[in-house]
């Protein structure tokens, strides 16, 4: 993950798997570190004073997870595979303070493991809590605009990549780039939801699938960044009918909050 920092917030680039829609009881974290809890065997966190510019953050080899300039809220954001708007409340320096972080776990755990154990080291040097709870939001429903027919760049596909991602080469060929004031985003053998996901993730916004379309899917789509003001390409709006036969109806839908309810500045190594 790696993202800048500008002087209105922090800009990320990422994509997030959904978190359920379905309404749960209000739940806080724990507050016990009990040995049972996966953890790091080693983990160093110091406050970054460097005054701004580009942070970094991801799993290394080895166990490792590696954070440079990075809010604690995008440290929350990746222990809970979350995106930006699902996490609510906290004090204003977890936006705008940053952080170094450098933990390594025994063996080579997978990266949900590795989530685990930098949740548990969160609430451990952060006194993080937090709870779960589902509120109506602003955001899409993604839908066909024609029931009888896909667009140009969309076509059943005979792979699921979920599956075969190892071992299918041409699942491998997907990306999802952001160049200049442009993006372009491949994908083979995904499902509608996982489209809905990559959207969502682009805008920033909660994005439901409503297409009622089943199965896989190979897809092209490229776009002008709101951002830019420049390009011949449409805006991603406009991509989504003219490429694939989809579209962005706005509409309020239930998403699933990580609320913050205590968070406090490190303690020392």
């Amino acid at each position: 993950m790696d993202f800048r920092r500008s002087s209105i917030g922090v800009l990320i680039a990422a994509m997030m798997i959904v978190m359920p829609l379905a309404v749960r009881g209000v739940q806080q974290t724990p507050a016990s570190t009990e040995s049972s809890r996966p953890s790091f065997d080693v983990a160093s966190i110091k406050q970054n004073k460097s005054l701004g510019g580009s942070g970094s953050m991801g799993p290394r080899p080895g166990g490792r997870i590696f954070a440079r300039n990075v809010p604690l809220r995008v440290l929350v954001m990746f222990a809970y595979d979350l995106r930006g708007y699902q996490v609510d409340g906290g004090p204003d320096w977890m936006t705008t303070d940053t952080f170094d972080i450098d933990a390594m776990a025994e063996g080579n755990p997978p990266l949900a493991k590795m989530r685990e154990m930098l949740r548990t080291l969160l609430e451990a040097r952060f006194q993080l809590r937090v709870h779960r709870e589902t509120r109506q939001v602003d955001g899409f429903m993604l839908v066909r605009t024609r029931p009888d027919r896909l667009g140009s760049n969309l076509s059943v596909s005979p792979l699921d990549c979920a599956v075969s991602f190892s071992s299918e080469p041409k699942c491998r060929e997907g990306h999802f780039d952001h160049i200049s004031d442009m993006s372009d985003w491949k994908a083979n053998g995904v499902r509608m939801a996982n489209v809905a996901q990559g959207v969502s993730s682009e805008l920033g916004k909660p994005v439901a699938d409503n297409t009622q379309l089943t199965g896989t899917f190979d897809l092209e789509l490229r776009w002008s960044s709101e951002m830019s003001g420049s390009s011949t390409l449409p805006s991603i709006y406009t991509a989504l009918q003219e490429q694939l036969g989809l579209k962005l109806e706005s509409q309020r839908v239930p998403v699933e909050l990580l609320v913050i309810d205590r968070a406090e500045h490190p303690t020392p190594d």
